[in-house]
Order: structure tokens, then sequence, then C-alpha cells
């Protein structure tokens, strides 16, 4: 919750500057707002990293980063839909929210999943890493394409199978020693 609010108060705080200091009209200085509001995932987590912060912090700290990043996509095209002269109701909006975060989470873990039945057919290590490449990058193009948060969608398919890798290979070999 206060992710997003955070990011939407930064928006609304940037256009405000941007309107009264910088005389812009409200709606590009909204757009210029919604556009900025996030904040870096990458950096942040490596701001924490190098302070050698682990555990729950780091944790909490990552999700907010990147729920940051899925309101600002939002916000965004709240804005340009506005801008455009598209009314939108609340609903709308929350529906928008819910289809760019979740969209983008079940994208980047159906890549990952897809990715990891192939990678579980092979011994070769480098075709595996292959595998792990196509599908951060193509989790993020896949996501893009249908208008859904690539960044999640790529952290999400990392996730999948940086932690799923094992399970699912020892669960593969299992199956095929069976049959």
């Amino acid at each position: 919750m206060l992710a997003t609010l955070g990011v939407l108060l930064s928006a609304c705080v940037t256009a405000a500057g941007m309107r009264y200091f910088a005389h812009w009209q409200w709606i590009g200085a909204l757009v210029f707002g919604a556009l900025i509001a996030a904040t870096d995932p990458v950096s942040v987590i490596a701001t924490f990293k190098e302070a050698n912060t682990h555990g729950r912090l780091l944790v909490l700290i990552e999700a907010e980063s990147l729920l940051n990043d899925g309101t600002a996509a939002v916000a965004f095209g709240v804005v340009i839909a506005v801008a455009s002269g598209q009314p939108l109701t609340s609903i709308e909006i929350s529906a928008m929210l819910f289809k760019t975060i979740g969209g983008g989470i079940l994208c980047g873990g159906a890549v990952a999943l897809g990715a990891l039945l192939l990678a579980g057919r092979t011994d070769d290590h480098l075709v595996e890493i292959t595998f792990t490449t196509v599908a951060a990058y193509g989790s993020f193009l896949l996501a893009d394409h249908f208008g859904l948060s690539g960044v999640l969608a790529t952290i999400t398919a990392g996730l999948v199978m940086g932690n799923l890798r094992s399970v699912l290979l020892s669960w593969l070999s299992r199956s095929s020693c069976k049959a």
C-alpha cells in the first residue's frame, strides 16, 4: 500500500513542481511526474547489497521496488489516457493496476516454467544458461507486447528459474527414469 501511495505522491509533487516552478501545462507536468516517479529497483537492490543488508528488510525493499514499477506504469497509462480525452473510473484504474502487475508476474512465471521444462531435457550447462537468458529477455518482450509490466515479468522469471530449477529438474529426471 505504501509503495503505491508513495509513487502517486511522488508523481503529484513532481507534477506540481513542474507546473508552478517551470510553468508547464498541467497535463505535461502530470505526464512527466508519472514518468519519473518510480524508483529504480536495480539501484535500490544494489545499494542494499553493498551495505551488506540481509534478511527480511532486503526482501521488503525488493518487493516495494518492484511494486513501484507496476504502479508507475499504471499511473503513466492513466495520465496518457486522460491526456487523450478518455474518461477513466476508479474501477478501470484498479483493473489496469491489477492487469499490469498480476499479468507481468504470470507472464514471467509461465515463460520461466517453459524454459525450465526445455532446459530439463539437456545436461549441457551452456544450453541451460541460454534458456535462462532467453527466459529473462523473452518474458520482458512478451509482457511488454501485451501491455504488462516487463520488469516484473523478468524478475519473476529469474526468481522462478533460480528457485525452482533444482526442484523441477530433479522431478523431470525421476519421471524420465520411470519411463
